[in-house]
């Protein structure tokens, strides 16, 4: 007889590599090698699982936060600032230099378009820069 001590989703996955089996048949917990299977349970400790899972959920909600990430201009424009966006500034920064350009239409945070000064796009990716390392230092 299996005398079992639920250990989540981890220690079933465990048996399972190790080549075994696990079930409850008729309210009692059944093993095709109950020595093995004991011994899997008796051993297991789901300590790192669970600081794997709480690490994945951490930077599963930093990614979300990268994604909504925005920034204020100094003249009060929001911008994006995802990973995109920044990219985005980027190559219009590149871009408009080359060109000679300095002010171009933009759609903003709020995806109304706007008028966008190539000092604001600077400015703007900067600031982005700024706010996405914060975010990860800051362990956020």
């Amino acid at each position: 007889m299996i005398t079992y001590r639920e250990k989540g989703k981890w220690l079933h996955k465990a048996i399972r590599d190790a080549g075994y089996s696990l079930e409850q048949v008729d309210g009692v917990w059944a093993a095709d090698n109950p020595v093995e299977v004991q011994r899997i349970i008796d051993e297991f400790d789901q300590t790192p699982f669970l600081e794997k899972e709480a690490t994945d959920e951490k930077l599963t909600a930093r990614a979300e936060k990268l994604k909504s990430l925005t920034v204020t201009t100094s003249t009060g424009k929001v911008f994006d600032a995802s990973d995109e966006a920044r990219q985005n500034m980027a190559d219009a920064i590149q871009a408009s230099t080359f060109m000679g350009q300095t002010e171009t239409y933009w759609k903003l945070a709020d995806n109304t378009v706007a008028v966008v000064t190539l000092k604001e796009v600077r400015e703007a990716h900067a600031l982005a820069i700024q706010e996405k390392g914060k975010l990860i230092l800051g362990g956020g």
